[in-house]
């Protein structure tokens, strides 16, 4: 489903557009078209919200009739000016779990595997994965994941619990293994999704004119208006060993953005 939104004046115009959809598929497990087929679920490029929005607003200073009109200095100082912004609001993408533990010296060795759901723990957890708080807080709301965190321990926000190693099918005990495969949905077990996003830019810019026919032009720019840390997603690696503080499953251990950046620009315009 998608939406446009358009709204003018004589003062300010701006667009935003808003999305919800999902997609499923049975691309991505590598393994065969069986077994794919057996994998289908959400894509990892699922998203099932999206908004993004776009305006301009000419600053009401310096113009006939406007707080200003009335000085020289204040007309060449204030006038003029025009802010703008773009704001885009994203969904979180399904968290990919799979099972890292003996899959790869395991036959027949081929494509991404994915663990067994441990129904027990899933049922003790009222159905649920997550542990540990919102993303990038702790279990007492300070905000704290496994960035920068020195010497504490790493908090993990899914539980590892919830899942188990594949059944061993292996007849001759020491032998290279054979595990059936596993259960677990290849992407969005127990409706996992990695933290959303939101970003903010604005821009101020104007133009001066020199002479006719040529003018400048100044703009200042801002990136990430909130200076708002975007956090990614869980470790999805799951393991035998995925409770361990040695294990970054379910850990939070990287951002997906950049912090607030300031760019200033000048050109003449003939």
């Amino acid at each position: 489903m998608f939406k446009l939104l358009r709204f003018s004046r004589r003062d300010c115009r701006g667009l935003a557009a808003a999305g919800r959809g999902r997609t499923r598929g049975d691309t991505g497990g590598g393994q065969s078209w069986k077994a794919d087929r057996i994998d289908r679920s959400w894509t990892t490029i699922s998203q099932p919200q999206a908004l993004n929005a776009f305006g301009v607003y000419k600053l009401p200073f310096g113009g006939s009739g406007q707080l200003g009109s009335g000085s020289l200095l204040m007309r060449e100082l204030v006038g003029g000016w025009q802010l703008s912004g773009t704001y885009q609001y994203a969904s979180g993408l399904p968290v990919v779990t799979t099972w890292s533990g003996g899959c790869p010296s395991a036959a027949p060795n081929s494509g991404a595997c994915e663990p067994d759901i441990n129904p027990a723990a899933a049922a003790a957890g009222g159905g649920s994965a997550r542990i540990g708080g919102s993303y990038g807080t702790g279990p007492l709301g300070r905000i704290a994941s496994n960035l920068g965190l020195a010497g504490g321990t790493p908090i993990k926000y899914v539980d590892p619990n919830i899942f188990k190693t594949p059944t061993d099918v292996s007849a001759v005990p020491g032998s290279t293994h054979q595990y059936l495969i596993g259960n677990a949905p290849r992407t969005r077990v127990y409706n996992l999704q990695n933290p959303g996003s939101q970003n903010l830019n604005a821009a101020l810019h104007r133009s001066f004119p020199i002479r006719e026919g040529i003018s400048f032009l100044f703009e200042a720019d801002c990136f990430n208006v909130w200076n708002k840390v975007q956090i990614g997603g869980p470790g999805g690696g799951w393991s035998a060993t995925a409770s361990s503080t040695t294990s970054t499953f379910g850990e939070v251990t990287t951002i997906s953005n950049s912090p607030r950046d300031w760019m200033f620009a000048g050109h003449v315009n003939f």
